[in-house]
């Protein structure tokens, strides 16, 4: 039996399990999952202050004192770059994950932005081969037995055959 990759990230950090049967005495068996593995972005977890040189925007007064306008400092803007850059790491590490656990499917959970992000990178997962299912919904909290319940009461596991006809 192949077993099932199931990653969950946020923006700070993303975790790598592995679904698989444990034969365990009724009622015990059943469908776990292992966490194997974990991927760090250590400029998601510091603060803005850390990452820029002024901590919020500056601002400037017009002729005669009258307030002016904020100056950005493109915090945001940034922010998604690096979410960018941290989501195709993630399915890069994503696709090795696959192969060095014979996993021929994944499950993709993540908040709303963070999936969007990760979506523009899938097509890497698809021409290896690798069926992909996602949940957007930010899972990065939970312990392993949480998780799985929820996606499997989403219905993205266990991983049944997509119907023909």
């Amino acid at each position: 039996m192949s077993n099932n990759a199931v990653v969950i990230a946020d923006a700070a950090r993303a975790r790598f399990f592995v679904e698989r049967f444990v034969k365990h005495p009724a009622p015990r068996a059943g469908y776990r999952l292992e966490e194997l593995a974990d991927l760090v972005h250590p400029s998601a977890r510091m603060s803005d202050e850390a990452q820029l040189s002024e901590s919020r925007p500056g601002s400037f007064r017009s002729a005669g004192g009258a307030p002016g306008h904020a100056l950005s400092d493109h915090r945001e803007a940034r922010r998604d770059e690096q979410d960018k850059q941290f989501a195709a790491e993630i399915v890069q590490t994503a696709l090795q994950f696959c192969r060095d656990q014979s996993a021929p499917r994944i499950v993709l959970a993540a908040d709303p932005h963070m999936l969007g992000f990760l979506r523009g990178f899938t097509d890497q997962l698809h021409k290896q081969g690798i069926a992909l299912r996602d949940l957007a919904k930010d899972l990065s909290r939970m312990r392993p037995d949480e998780i799985h319940a929820v996606l499997t009461k989403a219905e993205v596991l266990p991983w049944q055959p997509e119907a023909t006809g």
